[in-house]
């Protein structure tokens, strides 16, 4: 920072010197033909220019002119002493422009530093988060690929961790079912409507022809074709709100087992709607259905073993008894 105030103070001393020197100059050259009486080198031994030609007597009156403008600014008297001035000045206010332009590049040089040093004390001061961020991409990189399951198993040990994969899953499920439950229970019968809107305005079209002026329709079809939808629409409209509320309002996701069968679906749920047309959820509860049969079956069998066990130890008894 010193460095950069000492540079601003030097700036500004060139700029002040640097000032008067451009007024002059810059007055020099607003004289009319006076660049070209520097250029031809009027008032040098290297002028050529002859005293029988219009040239030289026009050159003449147009330096007497630049020479009675610049007397009192300058105190001259002759073009030679003017241009001499003229130059001088030049040459002085070109190298202040150079130190002025190294100034300032310098100044730059060190602004750029401290941009760079302020840049690093402040990844400095976020390593430990840079750190972790990316501790942890790499992190999940790492456990993206593996079942949840599995991932459980590797956190167990960890229970914050355990927790927050548990959270992690159940929101992405969650998220999941919403988005599928709203596309079955909402977006299809809205799709149908339209597709019905459509087909009654096409039929509609072709019933106003002649031909179909005296077209006639069975009850039974009339009945089947605009059977009233609403009953079917309302009952699957009242399953999406119990279930949007019941996944919505689930929070329990400590709870879950993910060494069980159970999905999240009948977590979040606890099995009041049954939304079979979810791949996960429908081979659930038929596996339950299955497993229930299965079991219905094994009662049935031992029911069946102990009558007849029941009946032959009758039979014994009958058979005592005859003896």
């Amino acid at each position: 920072m010193v460095h950069v105030l000492s540079g601003a103070i030097q700036l500004e001393e060139v700029g002040s010197a640097m000032a008067p020197l451009e007024a002059s100059v810059t007055s020099c050259r607003s004289l009319f033909w006076f660049e070209h009486l520097l250029a031809v080198e009027y008032g040098t031994d290297q002028y050529t220019g002859k005293w029988y030609t219009m040239s030289y007597y026009r050159d003449w009156k147009y330096a007497d002119e630049a020479v009675a403008a610049m007397r009192e600014e300058f105190g001259i008297e002759t073009f030679t002493q003017l241009r001499d001035k003229f130059l001088e000045q030049l040459n002085a206010l070109d190298q202040l422009r150079t130190t002025d332009t190294e100034l300032r590049a310098n100044v730059r040089a060190v602004e750029v530093l401290i941009e760079q040093h302020a840049e690093a004390t402040r990844k400095l001061d976020k390593l430990p988060e840079r750190t972790l961020a990316k501790l942890r991409g790499v992190v999940k990189e790492h456990l993206h690929p593996l079942p949840r399951p599995e991932i459980a198993k590797r956190v167990a040990r960890y229970d914050a961790g355990a927790i927050a994969l548990k959270r992690v899953a159940g929101l992405e499920a969650k998220a999941e079912y919403l988005q599928v439950i709203h596309a079955r229970w909402v977006s299809e019968p809205k799709q149908a409507i339209g597709k019905a809107l459509r087909k009654a305005h096409r039929d509609s079209v072709k019933l106003l022809r002649p031909k179909n002026a005296y077209r006639e329709f069975s009850e039974s079809d009339v009945n089947r074709r605009f059977a009233d939808p609403r009953p079917k629409w309302d009952a699957r409209w009242n399953r999406y709100q119990q279930s949007r509320d019941l996944l919505w309002n689930f929070e329990d996701y400590g709870a879950y087992d993910f060494d069980g069968d159970r999905p999240w679906w009948s977590a979040m749920t606890d099995d009041r709607v049954k939304a079979r047309f979810i791949p996960e959820v429908g081979s659930y509860y038929q596996a339950r259905a299955s497993a229930k049969t299965r079991r219905r079956d094994d009662e049935n069998d031992d029911l069946a073993v102990v009558a007849l066990a029941d009946q032959t130890a009758r039979s014994d008894d009958d058979f005592d008894d005859l003896s």
